[in-house]
């Protein structure tokens, strides 16, 4: 009986020291992470905080000790600036896919953004001209769903959004179908065209237009030639 009490006793504290040990690691999983613990485990200075609300940070990711272990804490940092650089609106690749339906002429006043790609061999650039903004943004890649101040290309005035929207009238856009695609009847798949257009009215309705591969239709020239004079005056300057 003694023996079976003395083994009865060791098996009741293994059992404490196991949960012991497992309180103490949920403590340490579960404990605010500050600034200093950051600098002494990830190789970070204080500069790097500069500017940086450190409680808004550690809350966006939720920061724990398990999270900077599997998680590289400078890489989270450079990606929450990258957050805060980011304007209003600054994913424009929510027109492409919210859009539907065509622009209607009343529609052309209302525009208040527009946005344009070109993807040529290689070569792939885009711009967006925001009125909201007032200011034009562009770049090489596939900046538009993550636009910052720095692709930031020029200011706009209401001269030249009514450029824009003369340009829009011009083209003949509200007589145009969505898709243009080559002349053997190929399927168009995203990212798949010479130029595409995105426009955005002020009550949040979308609006796409692309084209690729015809040659001597009427609408696609029309279309490369919208595209074409506003690349030309307002992105002609993008670092490549």
């Amino acid at each position: 009986m003694r023996k079976i009490g003395l083994l009865m006793m060791a098996l009741i504290c293994a059992l404490c020291v196991c949960a012991a040990a497992e309180e103490g690691q949920n403590q340490d999983n579960n404990q605010t992470i500050t600034m200093e613990y950051m600098i002494r485990h990830c190789e970070l200075t204080e500069a790097d905080f500069e500017g940086i609300d450190f409680d808004e940070f550690a809350a966006y990711f939720e920061l724990t000790p398990e999270v900077l272990e599997e998680f590289d804490g400078a890489s989270l940092l450079s990606l929450y600036k990258m957050q805060l650089e980011m304007i209003e609106g600054s994913d424009y690749t929510e027109i492409y896919r919210e859009a539907s339906g065509k622009l209607q002429e009343e529609d052309i006043e209302h525009i208040s953004t527009v946005i344009l790609e070109v993807h040529q061999s290689m070569y792939n650039g885009w711009m967006a001209a925001d009125f909201d903004q007032m200011a034009v943004y562009g770049g090489m890649g596939f900046g538009l769903e993550c636009c910052t101040e720095k692709e930031k290309l020029s200011e706009l005035t209401e001269e030249d959004v009514a450029f824009i929207l003369e340009q829009v009238a011009k083209a003949g856009m509200t007589g145009w179908d969505n898709i243009y695609t080559g002349n053997d009847d190929e399927v168009v798949c995203d990212n798949n065209f010479d130029w595409a257009i995105g426009i955005r009215l002020d009550s949040g309705k979308c609006i796409r237009y692309e084209g690729s591969g015809m040659e001597g239709v009427p609408v696609m020239e029309q279309l490369t030639t919208f595209c074409r004079t506003l690349w030309d005056r307002y992105a002609e300057n993008v670092k490549k």
